[in-house]
């Protein structure tokens, strides 16, 4: 169909969802608490919702965890002065980055202050050898996002300027969160650039007049009548209703009993063609990108908890309201989306679904979070986020900044080494493609296991969108390469060694008879001897009836004699069990109860001392030293028995974990293939 002959009323979703949200504000209650009103700038002013649970987690536990820093990589000749005089010039035109915070009546309040100073810190690093100005500008940068902020003193942004050559340098700025949200933060740049190109072309400042100011809309937000929202909440309180499902992710450690904001950071480029084609599908299904890469993560997290009912939180801009978009401030909402993965969906299907859930919940997108976990009142649970653990968001392209006079601006995001949540999936349009930043908890995952959920994720779409009709519990979660690699790791078929380990010891006593085989502390055997204390042995346990199937039970101190006994037990058919003469009696006594061996090689001043070892009288007790005193000839009647791979060779026994001893039964083959 062309585009002119296309249905006016066949809306993007985008479009739709703005459509509904209009209407909606159509129809709220009239009167003046639709109005947002200037308010007088002297008089304290009530936190927002955002601002208020904002606070409340700087009470509870401060930290940098809800810094916002930016590094702005400008290229060209730099007016440092100039530069600072823009910044004062947005702080004076933005009330909220001088607002501070404190009591008033029991309550939070925002108190907005004279412009104060903003020092321009300028760290020269040119005195560096270049190849160390790039680490020591991160380690900076790193430090600075990391400050954190007091909110009843500090100025709630800060400023540095490193200077890595004449014609280079990175502007450093890190704000709070509760004077500003990422719209905010590219609406600051995009003026900054503004003022800055008028600064230095001599020319007047021409921004457009702001007649209103971020507490304005925190006291029109607090003003507001319960009735106005009623409808939004009624539409959460239904797609929220029922248990809220708690995602049992694999995490590499237990849940600390209090949440943490110790976090991390794995990227990984989704590349061009998978970007292109994710673009390409999302055109032919009328969904956004958004959608597309929700629905996969959706996929990845049923895949990963097999659980269908997911819950996942996504933040919003909060500014439906003309009159806010040109302001600083703390807008930002979150949304939680859940989503349903129940009937074994086909990826395509998942993808409807998802664009359905996101189109209801951006045209209800309008109420406070905050006020949304009010109603609900969910089971508070200090070692997470009160509605969901994961979240998911797709960056807007990053503005375009023209601070003229031959200087050029980039944007380059900063890492707090923080994490607001469990898992936050950030995606970000590049020249390159899509590239997928996970920032986790680091008290819970490890740097690999996230790596490994970026990769799974990235197969997992790649496969989605070349098969979309297969379901999503078929798709695949390992790049080619991981395969591989697990295929080596698993690659364990071996040949058995032919033979078993008597057999082995004789061959070397006849080709090494005086070779060293067994040392100890005082003492030490020949290949030879052990050959030939192991066989009197065996006969002896032979002449006991001992023999193939049979099992004897070793207590021996650790010492060179030990390796006659073991040996001659093999070489009589038998299988040894070793007992621990550390081990508490009574634990000695059920493992012998359970074995029930036909013999107990030991000697007598052992078994005195352990009376665990005292067995009934249909069991022979076999003295090493005895055994080994008899004479060599002359030879027994009977040969001695060939074992052979498939014969038992000992029995281990276990800790008992279950309350009781089990034995562990190997046979010579696997001996065999272990020496």
């Amino acid at each position: 169909m062309s585009a002119s002959s296309r249905n006016p009323f066949d809306l993007s979703p985008q479009r739709r969802a703005l459509l509904e949200q209009m209407l909606h504000e159509s129809q709220l209650p009239g009167g003046a608490s639709d109005t947002i009103a200037p308010r007088s700038p002297s008089a304290l002013a009530p936190l927002s919702f955002p601002q208020q649970r904002l606070w409340f987690l700087d009470q509870f536990a401060p930290g940098p965890a809800f810094n916002i820093p930016v590094a702005l990589r400008l290229r060209g000749p730099l007016d440092p002065e100039r530069l600072a005089r823009a910044l004062e010039h947005l702080v004076t035109r933005h009330a909220a980055l001088r607002t501070t915070f404190a009591f008033a009546d029991g309550q939070p309040v925002q108190r907005v202050t004279d412009p104060p100073p903003l020092p321009l810190t300028v760290i020269d690093l040119l005195p560096l050898p270049p190849a160390e100005r790039a680490a020591q500008a991160q380690r900076l940068t790193n430090a600075q996002a990391r400050q954190p902020f007091d909110l009843a003193r500090d100025p709630l942004l800060r400023a540095g300027l490193l200077r890595l050559a004449d014609d280079q340098h990175v502007l450093l700025l890190t704000i709070h969160h509760i004077a500003a949200d990422d719209w905010s933060i590219g609406l600051f740049l995009r003026e900054l650039a503004q003022v800055y190109a008028a600064l230095a072309a001599g020319r007047p400042v021409s921004l457009p007049d702001l007649p209103l100011q971020y507490a304005d809309f925190a006291a029109w937000q607090r003003a507001r009548p319960a009735q106005a929202d009623q409808p939004l909440l009624d539409y959460w309180r239904r797609s929220l209703r029922g248990p809220l499902p708690v995602l049992a992710l694999p995490t590499d450690r237990p849940r600390p009993p209090v949440q943490t904001y110790a976090g991390a950071t794995e990227l990984l480029a989704l590349g061009r063609p998978l970007t292109d084609a994710l673009h390409s599908f999302s055109r032919s299904e009328s969904v956004t990108p958004f959608m597309l890469l929700l629905a996969g993560f959706q996929a990845l997290l049923f895949r990963c908890t097999r659980q269908a009912d997911i819950l996942i939180g996504t933040p919003v801009a909060g500014r439906l309201r003309r009159e806010v978009e040109g302001l600083v401030g703390c807008f930002a909402n979150l949304l939680p989306l859940r989503g349903s993965l129940a009937g074994a969906p086909s990826f395509r299907a998942l993808v409807q679904r998802v664009r359905d859930l996101a189109v209801e919940a951006y045209s209800h997108q309008d109420l406070p979070f905050e006020q949304l976990v009010e109603a609900l009142q969910p089971a508070r649970d200090l070692s997470r986020h009160p509605l969901f653990q994961v979240a998911v968001q797709l960056l807007q392209s990053a503005p375009e900044l023209d601070f003229s006079a031959g200087l050029s601006a980039q944007r380059e995001y900063v890492f707090t080494e923080t994490a607001k949540f469990d898992l936050f999936l950030i995606l970000e349009e590049t020249e390159a493609g899509l590239q997928a930043t996970l920032e986790y908890n680091r008290d819970l995952f490890d740097a690999g296991t996230v790596a490994g959920l970026l990769d799974a994720y990235r197969t997992l779409l790649a496969d989605a969108l070349a098969a979309p009709d297969q379901p999503i519990a078929a798709l695949a979660l390992l790049s080619p390469i991981a395969v591989d690699r697990l295929r080596a790791w698993n690659a364990t078929d071996l040949a058995l060694q032919p033979g078993v380990l008597p057999q082995w010891i004789t061959a070397q006593a006849q080709r090494t008879p005086e070779a060293v085989a067994v040392v100890g502390a005082a003492e030490r055997l020949t290949y030879a001897e052990l050959d030939q204390q192991s066989s009197r042995l065996a006969h002896a346990l032979a002449a006991q009836g001992v023999g193939r199937g049979r099992l004897v039970a070793v207590a021996l101190e650790r010492r060179p004699s030990l390796l006659v006994a073991l040996l001659g037990v093999l070489k009589a058919g038998a299988a040894y069990l070793p007992l621990d003469l550390t081990y508490p009696p009574q634990r000695l006594a059920q493992v012998l109860a359970d074995a029930r061996p036909r013999a107990l090689l030991t000697e007598p001043e052992t078994g005195a001392v352990h009376p665990a070892l005292a067995l009934d009288p249909s069991v022979a007790v076999v003295g090493l030293t005895a055994a080994l005193a008899q004479p060599a000839s002359p030879p027994p009647a009977a040969p001695l028995p060939e074992v052979g791979v498939a014969d038992l060779a000992y029995v281990l026994y276990t800790s008992g974990s279950t309350g009781q001893p089990k034995g562990v039964a190997v046979a010579h083959g696997a001996l065999a293939n272990c020496m």
